[in-house]
């Protein structure tokens, strides 16, 4: 368990950056699961560029040692990549999704 003291020793330096950048990331991540619960799929024009974005975010992130933007960000590219992998079910009949 961390104490108080090694808590703020996490703040000195670029970590606090890591943190606040990281629980942006956290925020957006649970606000997208209900994209992900909803039957329909937005454009593949959108979700495939924007997953690779992050994607391409998080593995700078990780040259810059902020490891928890890192993988946060990398969780929502994947959230973003997982959309291309959805089914739709407002497709019309015999249209492929």
């Amino acid at each position: 368990m961390l104490t108080l003291q090694q808590l703020l020793l996490q703040f000195n330096g670029a970590r606090w950056q890591d943190i606040a950048l990281a629980a942006g990331n956290v925020f957006f991540c649970i606000t997208f699961i209900p994209m992900l619960r909803h039957p329909g799929r937005p454009p593949l024009l959108t979700c495939i560029p924007t997953g690779l974005a992050l994607l391409a975010g998080g593995f700078v992130f990780a040259t810059l040692h902020l490891w928890l933007t890192a993988l946060t960000q990398t969780i929502a590219g994947l959230q973003w990549l997982a959309l291309v992998f959805k089914k739709s079910l407002y497709a019309a009949p015999g249209q492929q999704t």
